[in-house]
């Protein structure tokens, strides 16, 4: 009985085999992490816009009239700065006698290594103060939605 010539398709058709699972396992591992990085992103942008509209609100609700006075019409005074995740700053800048606009900016870390900043979120609140007979200052909102998100 003759031999016949073997050609080796068996091994080619292993070798090609092998690489292309090999390909779909590394494209799911890539795939899977860009997801966890989306995702970790999504949640540190949420925190920072929940901060920023915290510390506007805090800016709101604990007016102090004495600072805000003393701010000239036109300028910008940082009135409150606070460290740790994510790390917000508020700044009100006085627009003319009564009318103000509350601005806070917020960053977000990175939740697993603490390190980069992988969201800012800014955003300002148009207020009018009204002061009463008594002397008291009051601070209102200009509209039911009153912040506007800046970036």
């Amino acid at each position: 009985m003759p031999r016949r010539a073997r050609t080796g398709a068996a091994l080619a058709a292993a070798l090609i085999s092998v690489v292309l699972m090999s390909a779909l396992i590394a494209g799911a591992f890539i795939a899977t992490t860009e997801e966890i990085r989306m995702s970790g992103n999504s949640v540190s942008s949420t925190q920072a816009l929940d901060a920023a509209e915290s510390a506007t609100d805090y800016q709101i609700t604990g007016w102090n009239a004495s600072v805000a006075d003393s701010i000239p019409i036109g300028a910008i005074r940082a009135v409150a700065s606070r460290s740790g995740p994510p790390q917000t700053t508020t700044w009100v800048i006085r627009l003319d006698s009564a009318l103000f606009w509350v601005v806070a900016e917020a960053r977000g870390a990175d939740q697993k290594s603490g390190q980069a900043i992988t969201s800012r979120q800014r955003l300002g609140v148009l207020v009018r103060t009204v002061r009463d007979s008594a002397g008291t200052t009051s601070v209102f909102p200009l509209d039911q939605r009153s912040w506007a998100l800046l970036y």
